[in-house]
């Protein structure tokens, strides 16, 4: 049985708990396209959510990051309802101005919640986890803490959102994933497209890779647009703000 990779924080309960890999709440139905892992990199595949879950966390600190599957719900809500938003809005006649409608998502605890979910997804494995982690499989100390809030990432580590001025998202019910792997020695963040939407968690050294191509997702990461700590979404309609989801940092 595996330990509970928060251990080194000393306050683990006797009980290793089931915890899900990726939390079901960011998900409408009960199963998902899954790309990425070990059991299905080159293609995704359709597997129950109650399936994605492994023990790796005791009781208590499954608990205690909670509120971290709350913020990744809360994003994940947000977008959604933004999509139907403008599905609507752009079937009215034309206008210049709309009442522009705002939705607040939890950045830090987004942040948060994305780090946490690599570690899940990446715990006991072939590699460190974070760059100044020594044990294979295992996340550093210092990201169990930031995990956990703790302590903070700090220079050009974090969460960024990965765009493409025009793109168009398309909605979906599929979690990507892909580690970054530091020059064959450990993990140093990885990416993600989760409902369409891209994200990279950088956990360093330095800045991250450019460009981000033949990383294991998809070819056409190479030119996106890296935005640190993005500030906020825009769904634009007949060039007015239409609606916005606002990332509190």
């Amino acid at each position: 049985m595996k330990q509970c990779w928060a251990s080194c924080l000393n306050d683990c309960a006797d009980e290793i708990s089931r915890e899900h890999l990726i939390s079901s709440s960011v998900f409408l139905e009960g199963s998902v396209d899954v790309q990425g892992l070990k059991w299905c990199k080159n293609a995704p595949k359709v597997v129950s959510l109650s399936s994605l879950t492994s023990k790796i966390l005791c009781r208590h600190h499954n608990s205690s990051l909670s509120d971290l599957d709350t913020a990744a719900k809360t994003c994940f809500e947000a977008i959604r309802d933004a999509d139907k938003l403008y599905s609507i809005r752009n079937k009215l006649r034309r206008t210049r101005i709309w009442h522009v409608v705002k939705y607040h998502v939890p950045g830090s605890l987004l942040e948060r919640w994305f780090l946490k979910t690599l570690i899940n997804l990446t715990y006991g494995g072939d590699l460190p986890i974070g760059p100044d982690s020594n044990t294979p499989g295992f996340p550093s100390d210092l990201l169990v803490n930031i995990a956990f809030g703790k302590v903070s990432l700090t220079e050009e580590a974090g969460l960024y959102s990965v765009i493409k001025i025009g793109e168009k998202v398309t909605m979906t019910e599929a979690i990507a994933f892909s580690p970054l792997i530091y020059q064959h020695s450990f993990i140093a963040g990885a990416l993600f497209r989760i409902k369409g939407f891209r994200f990279l968690l950088f956990l360093g050294p330095g800045r991250p890779p450019r460009p981000l191509s033949n990383l294991g997702i998809e070819e056409d990461w190479g030119d996106s647009q890296l935005n640190y700590h993005n500030q906020e979404v825009q769904f634009m309609i007949n060039r007015a703000i239409s609606h916005k989801i606002i990332f509190n940092w």
